[in-house]
């Protein structure tokens, strides 16, 4: 049996973890907004844990705006959705269908505030929350389990957001590195095992012995790596690297746009099969003959400009004839470079990075993940079988 102490210190411990964190991304100089929505998004937690606090030293019913409060836990889901979009260059647009986002925090506020206004009715449900009659809190473990619900709909749409903005990365950049894409995934990955373990616990463990020390506990292993990874992946921004930020990946959105366009005129059939193979042979010997892969910054618009192919056309002929994402055709002519390097025996002169960077990787990590997946050998154990 867990007591009630050892719950209110956890639930403590999380609160004052939660805040400083909350305080550092949100009051960050020259700060930007998707900063204030993480923030947030790691601060609103930490309403439920002040309620978990405040039901325990018994009080709860005396300061029933922090049940109020606590509404705002039906934001958690939509913020997070928003800072995804905007973290991934996306622009914020507000129309009326926008409101539904907002429809389990009305519904929630709405409950509670009723609540508050009704005296008889606010002792029935404190009596009811005080002796674990789940039968007089009927609602409160509804809008519990449409939270959870909510989390899991919003988890999957943002996962979809990011899943495309990869593939759209791969068709556009010949590195990585350039969206933070990859932060987020592994951001709604976690989230995502958080959400399931809730879940679980939910149908095994008394609800309410869960919502006050199980998830609180969670939450502060979680988020503690969460915030350190996002600093790891200089996911923290502020005005001027954000502004960077934002015109690096700009034409990567304005690609996406056009290509969708394209698409909707049946682009593919645009091509006959002539122009098709002709356009697949241009762009081959444009490699072979002027390496443009040795360029680090190399994208598909680039490439456009260099051999006066649409950027389109280019896109199907990369994706339909050779069966290959931009990123992978690019880097394939890389790591032939790579080993052509290697057996002229230039690692006695360079360090295998170095090599790496010439060839036109921009980082070791990057060099070594793509040379394995073409070569199924690391660099180094390349080397040592040849």
């Amino acid at each position: 049996m867990i007591s009630e102490t050892s719950v209110w210190f956890v639930n403590l411990f999380v609160i004052i973890n939660l805040s400083i964190i909350f305080i550092i991304l949100w009051f960050r100089k020259d700060n930007v907004l998707s900063n204030r929505l993480f923030a947030l998004v790691v601060f609103i937690p930490a309403l439920t844990f002040i309620r978990n606090t405040f039901y325990f030293d018994h009080i709860l019913d005396k300061y029933f705006f922090v049940l109020i409060l606590a509404s705002l836990s039906c934001l958690w889901a939509p913020i997070l959705y928003w800072y995804v979009k905007l973290t991934l260059g996306m622009k914020l647009r507000f129309r009326k269908i926008d409101f539904v986002h907002f429809i389990l925090f009305f519904l929630a506020l709405s409950y509670y505030t009723y609540l508050g206004l009704n005296p008889v009715e606010r002792n029935h449900f404190f009596n009811a929350l005080y002796n674990s009659n789940s039968k007089g809190l009927i609602l409160n473990i509804i809008f519990g389990y449409a939270q959870l619900i909510q989390f899991f709909v919003y988890l999957i749409a943002s996962i979809r957001l990011v899943r495309k903005s990869i593939i759209k990365e791969r068709n556009y950049f010949s590195n990585e590195g350039k969206t933070k894409a990859r932060w987020l995934l592994e951001l709604l990955i976690l989230l995502f095992l958080l959400d399931i373990v809730c879940i679980v616990m939910y149908l095994v463990i008394n609800n309410n012995l869960v919502e006050v020390f199980y998830i609180p506990v969670m939450y502060n292993l979680f988020y503690g790596y969460i915030v350190y990874q996002s600093f790891r992946h200089a996911a923290i921004f502020n005005q001027v690297v954000f502004i960077e930020y934002q015109k690096q990946i700009e034409p990567l959105l304005d690609f996406s746009e056009n290509n969708l366009k394209s698409t909707a005129t049946n682009k593919y059939s645009l091509l006959d099969k002539q122009k098709f193979d002709a356009y697949a042979e241009r762009t081959i010997l444009h490699f072979e003959t002027y390496k443009p892969y040795l360029d680090p910054e190399l994208n598909i618009t680039k490439l456009s400009e260099q051999i006066a192919i649409p950027v389109h056309y280019i896109s199907a002929v990369i994706n339909e004839k050779m069966d290959k994402s931009f990123f992978d055709f690019v880097n394939h002519y890389r790591i032939e470079e790579v080993k052509q390097h290697l057996k002229n025996k230039e690692h006695e002169k360079f360090s295998l990075e170095a090599i790496g960077n010439n060839c036109g990787f921009n980082s070791r990590t990057s060099f070594f993940r793509v040379f394995k997946k073409h070569t199924g050998k690391t660099p180094k154990d390349y080397l040592k079988a040849l």
